[in-house]
Formats: C-alpha cells, sequence, structure tokens
C-alpha cells in the first residue's frame, strides 16, 4: 500500500525534495521504486559542501585529494541521473583542482538554459587559460565577475548580455587583463565604473547609467547604444572626456537631439559609426560638427533606421 505522501503529484513532491539539501534528496530514491527519480527533476542543484570544506582544510593532503575525487564523482552521477530539460539555479561551493570537470559542469548548466549560476572554488581555483567569457541570459551580479576577474588572469574579452541582476559593475587595476569588454541590455545596471585598467575596447547598450571612467590609457574604441535621452550627446561626451583625444572608434546610436550640442575635438578618430532615425532633420548639422572636430577620420559609417528596417551608407 502507497503512503499518503508518496501519493501525491509529481509537482509536489518536487517542491518538497527542493527544501531538503541535494544529498538528502538524492537518498529519498532508496525508499521505493517511487521515489527512485523524484528528486532528478529538481530544479535547483546546491552543490555546497562548505562544512566539509572547513573540516578538511585542517586535514592532511591524502583526506583532502580523496574527498575531492568522491565529490567530483558524486556531481558527475548526479548531472548524468538529472532529468528535466532546465534549471533555475545551479552553485557550486567546494574545494577542487580540476579544471576539467568545472569546465564539463559549466557546459551542463548552460545545456539546461540556467538561470542563476553560482561557482565558489574558496579561492584555490581559477581559469588560468580561460581568455574569452561570454555571458548570455545568465543572471550574474558583480561578486560573480568580480571573481572571474581575480582568478582568470589571462581573461582578455569579457561580454554579458541580458543579465537582469547586475545592477553595479566596476572594472579596476592594471593587473587585470581584459582588454574588451560589452554590456548589453542589462536592464537592472546602475553603475559602470571602469577605471585604472588597460581596457582597449568598451560597448554598452541600454538606457542612459552612471558610467563612470578613468585614467583608461589604451582605450580607443567605444560604442554607445540604445540611449534615447534628448541630451545624449552631451552625457556622453562627459563621461567619455577622459579619453576622446585617444579614440580611434567611436559607435553611436541615439535620437537626434534638436538641441545644437557642442562636438569635441576628437583628434585621433579614424571611424565614426552613427544610427540615427529617418525622420531627423539634424542629423546633416551634426554630421558637418563630427567631421570638423575630427581631422583623422577616413571612414564614416551612417545607418539609418527606416520602418524598422536599417539601411546603410557608407563613405571614405
Amino acid at each position: 500500500m502507497m503512503d499518503r505522501i508518496s501519493g501525491l503529484p509529481d509537482e509536489i513532491l518536487v517542491s518538497i525534495l527542493s527544501l531538503l539539501p541535494l544529498k538528502e534528496a538524492q537518498a529519498t530514491s532508496i525508499l521505493s521504486r517511487r521515489w527512485q527519480y523524484v528528486w532528478a527533476y529538481c530544479t535547483t542543484l546546491n552543490f555546497d559542501d562548505e562544512k566539509n570544506l572547513v573540516r578538511l582544510r585542517l586535514s592532511d593532503r591524502e583526506a583532502l585529494e580523496l574527498e575531492m575525487y568522491l565529490h567530483v564523482n558524486w556531481v558527475d552521477s548526479l548531472l548524468k541521473q538529472h532529468r528535466t530539460l532546465n534549471i533555475e539555479r545551479f552553485r557550486v561551493y567546494f574545494k577542487l583542482d580540476s579544471r576539467s570537470c568545472i569546465d564539463k559542469w559549466i557546459q551542463f548548466a548552460m545545456r539546461k538554459g540556467v538561470h542563476m549560476l553560482e561557482l565558489d572554488f574558496s579561492e584555490y581555483i581559477g581559469f588560468k587559460c580561460l581568455k574569452v567569457l561570454d555571458l548570455k541570459t545568465v543572471d550574474v551580479d558583480q561578486e560573480v565577475l568580480e571573481y572571474f576577474l581575480s582568478y582568470s588572469r589571462g581573461l582578455e574579452r569579457l561580454s554579458v548580455s541580458d543579465s537582469s541582476t547586475l545592477v553595479n559593475l566596476k572594472v579596476t587595476g592594471h593587473s587585470i587583463a581584459l582588454k574588451y569588454l560589452v554590456i548589453k541590455r542589462c536592464k537592472n545596471i546602475k553603475t559602470i565604473e571602469i577605471c585604472d585598467s588597460n581596457l582597449v575596447s568598451f560597448a554598452y547598450d541600454g538606457p542612459v547609467r552612471n558610467l563612470v571612467l578613468s585614467n583608461l590609457p589604451l582605450l580607443v574604441e567605444v560604442s554607445l547604444f540604445g540611449w534615447l535621452a534628448p541630451d545624449f550627446l552631451e552625457i556622453a561626451f562627459l563621461q567619455l572626456s577622459c579619453c576622446l583625444s585617444q579614440l580611434e572608434i567611436l559607435k553611436l546610436s541615439y535620437a537626434w537631439s534638436k538641441m545644437d550640442p557642442v562636438i569635441p575635438s576628437l583628434p585621433d578618430l579614424k571611424r565614426l559609426e552613427l544610427v540615427i532615425d529617418e525622420d531627423e532633420n539634424f542629423a546633416l548639422l551634426h554630421l558637418a560638427s563630427f567631421i570638423k572636430e575630427s581631422p583623422c577620420m577616413h571612414t564614416l559609417v551612417l545607418r539609418i533606421c527606416i520602418l524598422n528596417s536599417v539601411f546603410f551608407m557608407c563613405t571614405s
């Protein structure tokens, strides 16, 4: 005879098991055939072994290596049995020194369309060989990105798109190898601060935000898209004031302002790309000012939006 709890719908049983630590949830598989794979439909996978981690820090090396080996095998086994198409949260907190397994776990999380990815390897491991990190529709915060920047000493390209949990971003320090940074459609972001770094290229797609740039001697390419404020140019040039004299490539997308903005001197600008609306009458005035202030410009790319399409006009 089936007990009352076992007779509940799968959705309720999965919700109950989701409240338990993962090892305890998996242990319910021995209760009966009814329970064998219920845990495998949990959408939160939290591999948190913090208590064990504290104990192992005081243990000898052999015990530590054995525990790491067993932990990796357990995680691998659990992921092979997992049955849902999507997962909400994937979290790993443990001391590890096997980069191959970490890569494999991250690939698993991405295939499952993870909404929240949390990695904590307790300062013992970094992605030393990682050069490019492209996060699309992955909810990350400043702490996660700072981890990658701190422990991935070779990371040169970072792109974050459609993250709803990224509120503040700070990139600072010449020790960081980052050269290319792209932030797109992160709707809740409030502040981006980039200081004292070797950044070469920066692209931002989104509404006007508090953008703080300072001491960026190598920054030569900037792209700003999605700004609809009528005083866009004034704000943009103010926030880019530290690097205007060295910019070689500038890409802007915005609604033309009926104000007559002061275009600053752009002595090193070689390429200018602008996206404008077809019904604006002030484009030529702005273009004339840009050309006047950019004596080294040899390429102008104009993208004119026409009824949700884009017409490209390039002149050299």
